[in-house]
């Protein structure tokens, strides 16, 4: 059937998880290594993470989740996992850097959500 609800998952590529490896790395003999090698997990793991919850949200709760990067910093790898997942006709996520490339994003994003259209997984 039909998606009816939509998230628009919307980023600057900033990360905050970088807080969680700060109290995991703050007592270590070597904090800089730590934080390294935090920081690279996470980024290996992000991906995944994100595919995983995007799928969920389109399986169980039938959502179409859409991806749009607003700044050069957003990771591909990240964005990619969730526009693939999300149940959109495009399935890739959308680079909108400046206040037009947002504006025909949106409107791409709401002619596709006023098509009502079914989209498998």
């Amino acid at each position: 059937g039909a998606y009816l609800n939509a998230l628009l998952l919307i980023t600057d590529g900033w990360e905050s998880c970088m807080i969680d490896c700060w109290s995991t790395c703050v007592s270590e003999p070597d904090p800089i290594t730590c934080l390294t090698e935090c920081q690279a997990q996470i980024e290996a793991e992000a991906p995944l993470r994100l595919e995983a919850a995007t799928i969920a949200l389109r399986d169980t709760r039938r959502v179409r989740t859409f991806a749009i990067g607003i700044s050069e910093d957003v990771k591909d790898a990240q964005l990619s996992a969730v526009a693939a997942n999300g149940g959109t006709a495009a399935r890739v996520w959308s680079s909108a850097l400046s206040d037009t490339s947002i504006q025909l994003t949106l409107a791409d994003i709401a002619d596709e959500l006023r098509a009502c259209l079914p989209i498998e997984p």
